[in-house]
């Protein structure tokens, strides 16, 4: 198990990286984009979502969904962002520069 991917379960969760960034991805069907928020506290990333289905007083069910997960160490907590495309959130996070990938010129 990632130990940076903690938190309830549910919903399917994929943390990765390229060499410019960090992203988490989660699957979301049926969310609208005014439905999610993401709150970054220090070094944690919190998703959550509250969603009322069905006709008001008749068949209607809420979803609520809440998740904290660490931001991996060295991203650049000013540049994070957060899209919502198809069901799917991404959350992309920069490394700082000092994390980044450098070749070293050999003299």
């Amino acid at each position: 198990e990632n130990p940076v991917l903690s938190g309830s379960r549910g919903i399917a969760a994929d943390l990765y990286e390229d060499e410019e960034h960090y992203f988490v991805r989660l699957e979301m069907p049926g969310v609208k984009r005014n439905e999610v928020k993401v709150e970054l506290d220090g070094d944690v990333l919190g998703v959550s979502f509250d969603k009322v289905v069905g006709e008001e007083g008749k068949s209607e069910s809420s979803t609520s969904y809440h998740r904290k997960m660490s931001v991996p160490e060295g991203c650049d907590p000013a540049k994070i962002t957060a899209a919502l495309k198809d069901g799917i959130l991404t959350v992309t996070m920069p490394k700082a520069e000092e994390r980044k990938p450098r070749t070293i010129e050999v003299n």
